[in-house]
């Protein structure tokens, strides 16, 4: 193999392939490595972990193609001490390639790539288009609510449901849950995406009607966490996703950035979030999100503990902000807000209210309660476009609003958080 490429064409992917390679002293010396493979006029690196792998494609010139691994780490150190325009060379040199920059060289072990794991993929279940800024969108939107290390795998990541047109995603640790519907582009069935490729179709099933009283439930599929976290770094173009769900396995393709990412799915059935997810309520409160997580911030660093309580009281006009130190040391805000009722108190995780926040786009969200002990049901506020479902009345399945034909289309979303016992 013998090719000439830029650091700014290389490094990027480079940087994206390093990391889901697990580069570890216990971890076998081939998934420190990254597959180069030079064909044509271009260069692809692949990476691959125990749940992850990525490729991506690079312009290069070949001047012989070939296959080889290197080490990603030390191959990744030489691109950053480069100039960013400046022009290398990668060639096979006896048992080691050589990496030419100008008058530098360096020289790496290399491993056969015959011994590079490759993923087996089978039983392609059906492919689903998708614009990157929705899921991403959907991603950043709900992924704070995955639980960490939790015994229960499933809460450790984040559900997404196929249904007809509409992409959801839904996670939850079993104190706060958040769901976000994003629309899906075109879908093929197995049938005709084998069918493309010139494949038997094979058997195939497919989940059926979720019993909720929506729409039915083509597949649902659990991401692992460090799946969530990387595709949400890598989803920054403006072009479309395609996910291809196969058996045990989702592989993400983003055409724009000419990336393909597969991860492994947790496997494991996620509960039944619909009967935490309030459809009707008694109170409702109405605030600034800027002003709120002003005061939030506030807690959080005058408490300096993880879980943070803060007490509310609800009045007609005003929220008071109550919170104590583990030294006693006590704050008093005030903010304005909007009640339905005379007067309520309930507690909650000033963190968990403050990450809520600080994914809403809205500028003011409303609470929808059912008195102190039960779960509160927060959505964003839009001026013009979402008319919010009056006290005790259902919400429409799906998340329905009243939009203007003229204003820009806005993804449903929605978060559900109990209250703390004191």
């Amino acid at each position: 193999m013998n090719i000439t490429v830029r650091r700014k064409s290389l490094h990027p992917v480079l940087q994206s392939v390093a990391k889901v390679i697990e580069d570890k002293p216990s971890a076998a010396t081939i998934y420190s490595h990254v597959l180069l493979e030079a064909e044509d006029s271009s260069l692809r690196l692949t990476g691959t972990g125990p749940e992850l792998e990525i490729s991506g494609e690079v312009d290069s010139e070949v001047l012989e193609k070939g296959r080889i691994t290197v080490p990603a780490r030390k191959l990744s150190v030489i691109c950053q001490h480069l100039e960013e325009d400046q022009g290398f060379s990668l060639a096979l040199h006896e048992n080691q390639v050589c990496v030419k920059a100008r008058k530098d060289e360096y020289f790496l072990n290399t491993l056969s790539a015959d011994d590079f794991p490759i993923p087996e993929e089978e039983g392609l279940h059906a492919e689903y288009q998708v614009q990157q800024s929705d899921l991403r969108e959907l991603l950043e939107r709900t992924h704070q609510c995955m639980a960490q290390d939790d015994v229960r795998q499933y809460l450790n990541g984040l559900l997404l449901e196929f249904r007809g047109s509409i992409l959801r995603g839904v996670a939850t640790d079993s104190h706060r849950l958040a769901f976000c519907e994003v629309p899906l582009g075109e879908r093929k069935t197995v049938a005709e995406a084998k069918a493309e490729a010139g494949e038997d179709a094979g058997e195939v099933t497919e989940d059926g009607n979720s019993g909720d009283g929506e729409s039915e439930v083509d597949v649902s599929i659990i991401l692992p966490r460090r799946a969530v976290t990387e595709l949400m770094r890598l989803l920054h173009g403006k072009g479309e996703a395609t996910l291809k769900l196969m058996r045990g396995k989702v592989r993400v393709l983003l055409d724009e950035q000419k990336i393909s990412f597969g991860s492994r799915l947790i496997d494991g059935r996620f509960p039944d979030y619909q009967r935490v997810i309030p459809k009707s309520w008694e109170q409702e409160l109405t605030v600034d999100c800027k002003r709120m997580m002003v005061a939030l911030s506030q807690v959080i660093s005058f408490i300096q503990d993880r879980y943070s309580c803060i007490h509310l009281t609800m009045e007609a006009k005003q929220l008071q902000v109550h919170a104590s130190s583990p030294e006693n040391e006590r704050l008093n805000l005030i903010v304005p807000a909007e009640f339905t009722a005379d007067s309520m108190e309930i507690s909650f995780n000033a963190q968990y209210l403050h990450k809520l926040l600080d994914t809403m786009s809205s500028a003011k969200a409303h609470f929808y309660l059912n008195g102190a002990e039960n779960s509160c049901l927060v959505r964003p506020h839009w001026e013009k476009t979402e008319k919010a479902p009056a006290s005790g009345e259902e919400e429409k399945p799906g998340g329905e609003q009243e939009e203007k034909a003229e204003e820009p289309r806005r993804n449903e979303y929605k978060f559900v958080v109990m209250p703390m016992r004191t």
